[in-house]
């Protein structure tokens, strides 16, 4: 799928997956099969859909960041050469990479603070 550049506090820069767009619907490329050829999303993607689906719904009254990390985490694995426990294990994840990928991974571009 289509990236954005999304930085950390310490000036590391991340490929942030573009997974929705503003309106929610989906912003990747899929193939199409079956009788019908509905959409065949991998299962990365759809996972990053789901992912993604929630964190809007978590996201429209501000960023609870137990869940925000988590979300953050997956995306970043699908788009990046890392894994989602690397992340985690590391602590590679602050305030700001985490509004930026999930801003990406949206389509809600965050221009409020976290929540502490």
């Amino acid at each position: 799928c289509r990236t954005l550049p999304a930085t950390s506090i310490g000036g590391e820069t991340w490929q942030a997956p573009v997974i929705l767009t503003e309106d929610g619907e989906r912003a990747y490329l899929v193939r199409y099969a079956g009788r019908d050829y509905l959409p065949q999303p991998s299962v990365v993607q759809a996972r990053c859909e789901a992912v993604a689906q929630s964190a809007r719904a978590g996201i429209r009254d501000g960023i609870d960041m137990a869940p925000a990390c988590h979300w953050s985490a997956v995306l970043l694995a699908a788009a990046n050469y890392v894994s989602e426990g690397t992340i985690a294990a590391l602590g590679l994840l602050d305030d700001q990479l985490v509004a930026q990928v999930l801003g990406a991974g949206t389509g809600m571009p965050l221009t409020h603070q976290v929540a502490p």
